[in-house]
């Protein structure tokens, strides 16, 4: 906003200059019809003649004004003028020159626009450019993975992925032993890519397995590291290693890593965008080999996760990158019915007495399809329906209205929105 506050204030000293001569209205005339004014005009009718390198105005007493436009060399036609001015007994005034020189104020306008250009440019990339070359906080939130925390996910917390879980836990095995498996000649992967739908969990299971192991967490979005400006993404992927350098051993966990690639894409049309990306995404590259290099006490994992697999380079896909690819699909009938258990333990929802394992079960095939993220709201919206009825414990007929109203506004939103579903 600075920016445009500025502009107006120029503004506004633009418009006082130009009225720094106050009259009625000004016309303007030719120079041969100005010398006949003057000489036509009875004593005393014009006050006095402003005379400036261009230009000569007339104030009259009546209030009105004429101007007309004068050579800037020297000619007969100033001569002339200045005669016909003694002539009438006209008060002649010099025209005031500003002491600002005129390069400065088109330097502060230049400056202005500039301004209002790098504000635009920020509100464009969200507000991401605090800085040319460092990498905001936010990019990279370490979170310490400690049993004392009651916020920390573990792997009891994550139901209906047993395999997923089973793929992952040899990594953990290796951050909290590292020295057994290199004793074998064995090292930690450096990368571990989750690919999965949306909502199936895979950011909790590299929460859990983080928690599990006993080592900060480093948590990223893709799509904070793509900028407009060339350069930018690039110095934040290096910062973000940097620090994982000096935490570890830790895990980075990338959410929505394909976005590097899609992003890409949609800046092409714009100067530097793609070129942009792909030096990001080199970036990320470059770190990734550069883990190889780490003593084998302190590893740094790097953990991954997408919704679109089969976008993504295949540069990042080879092994000694992301050494493994753990599939992390939505859960079947038994998997959902766990989910479900593990979400009203949880949150400590008091179910009815009378809503047996059987009910839940029933409750569970009717979501088929559902990742893990939309039960868990089907068992908060149970709950707040049964507040909503002032009961103290959630029926049956709650988790049942819950399951119809998630399916019809999900099927509105397909009939109203059909391209966003």
């Amino acid at each position: 906003m600075l920016p445009l506050f500025g502009m107006f204030f120029f503004l506004a000293l633009l418009v006082m200059r130009s009225r720094k001569h106050r009259g009625g209205k000004l016309t303007e005339v030719s120079i041969s019809l100005l010398l006949d004014t003057l000489e036509g005009a009875p004593t005393g009718d014009i006050q006095q003649a402003v005379i400036g390198a261009s230009q000569c105005v007339l104030y009259f007493s009546s209030g009105a004004r004429l101007f007309a436009r004068l050579p800037t060399a020297v000619s007969p036609v100033r001569e002339e003028l200045w005669s016909a001015l003694r002539r009438a007994k006209v008060r002649i005034v010099a025209e005031h020159v500003s002491g600002v020189p005129q390069i400065f104020v088109s330097g502060l306008f230049l400056v202005v626009y500039l301004g209002m250009v790098w504000t635009m440019m920020r509100r464009m990339t969200g507000g991401r450019g605090k800085g040319w070359g460092d990498a905001r906080k936010k990019v990279m939130q370490a979170q310490q993975a400690s049993g004392s925390n009651a916020l920390v996910t573990r792997f009891d917390d994550i139901a209906g992925i047993d395999r997923s879980k089973l793929e992952v836990q040899e990594v953990v095995e290796m951050l909290r032993s590292p020295g057994r498996y290199a004793a074998l000649g064995a090292s930690v992967p450096r990368g571990v890519l989750l690919a999965g739908p949306p909502g199936s969990g895979k950011t909790l299971l590299a929460r859990a397995t983080a928690a599990e192991a006993g080592v900060p967490f480093l948590n990223a979005a893709a799509t904070e590291f793509v900028e407009l400006f060339v350069g930018r993404g690039a110095a934040r992927v290096r910062q973000l290693f940097e620090r994982a350098r000096k935490m570890a051993p830790c895990i980075v966990f990338i959410d929505e890593i394909d976005a590097l690639r899609a992003r890409s894409n949609n800046l092409m049309g714009m100067a530097g965008g793609n070129q942009e990306a792909e030096s990001t995404l080199n970036q990320l590259l470059t770190c990734m080999d550069g883990l190889a290099t780490r003593e084998p006490g302190r590893p740094v994992v790097v953990i991954a996760a997408t919704n679109r697999p089969e976008v993504l380079d295949e540069a990042l896909l080879r092994p000694g990158r992301f050494d493994r690819v753990v599939q992390v699909p939505l859960p079947n009938a038994a998997g959902r019915l766990e989910i479900l258990k593990v979400h009203l333990r949880l949150r400590s929802v008091p179910v009815a007495p009378e809503v047996t394992a059987e009910q839940l079960s029933e409750i569970a095939e009717r979501c088929d399809g559902f990742p893990g993220a939309a039960l868990e709201a089907i068992v908060n919206e149970a709950a707040i329906r049964a507040a909503r009825r002032n009961s103290s414990t959630v029926s049956m007929v709650d988790f049942e209205a819950a399951v119809s109203e998630f399916n019809q506004s999900r099927e509105k939103t397909r009939q109203d929105f059909p391209w966003k579903l």
